[in-house]
């Protein structure tokens, strides 16, 4: 693991330790934020280190950070940091989008109105999802309203 400062992100040995040897950054601390761990794991998959911004995925998603297990989800699509699995995505996908995240509703939306990712079409799935969408999030997805022949006047 790197050290999650992003000014020192020396190699660490030890998953479970307090603080980093190298600069004193206190690893305990940022565990227990939500946010900070998921800026963390932005900042790894960002360079490419998606070992460690799965490590910082999954505790972000503990937490209950859904924009985190939105994202560890698409790793899972990928591959990079876990093994590819239809499964585990759509696992991510419906934690996150019960967490009220918008982009694991529209990512399942698409999922269901296509059946991929080893799931059957279902529009009444997709409608449901649909329904749930915020009115913002509805306005920078206008090809959904076509979809379901709704219109937002």
């Amino acid at each position: 693991m790197l050290c999650p400062n992003e000014n020192c992100e020396r190699i660490l040995h030890a998953e479970q330790i307090s603080y980093c040897p190298y600069c004193g950054f206190n690893i305990n601390k940022l565990r227990e934020d939500r946010q900070a761990t998921y800026t963390c794991a932005i900042r790894f998959i960002a360079k490419s280190e998606y070992n460690d911004a799965v490590l910082w995925l999954k505790r972000s998603s503990q937490l209950g950070n859904t924009d985190a297990m939105y994202e560890y989800g698409k790793l899972y699509i990928s591959g990079f940091g876990v093994k590819k699995s239809d499964a585990n995505v759509l696992y991510c996908m419906q934690k996150a989008a019960d967490g009220g995240n918008e982009k694991a509703k529209i990512f399942l939306i698409d999922v269901f109105l296509n059946g991929s990712f080893g799931v059957s079409a279902s529009i009444a799935k997709a409608r449901q999802l649909y329904d749930q969408l915020a009115d913002s999030t509805l306005a920078n997805y206008p090809e959904l309203a076509e979809e379901f022949e709704i219109s937002n006047d």
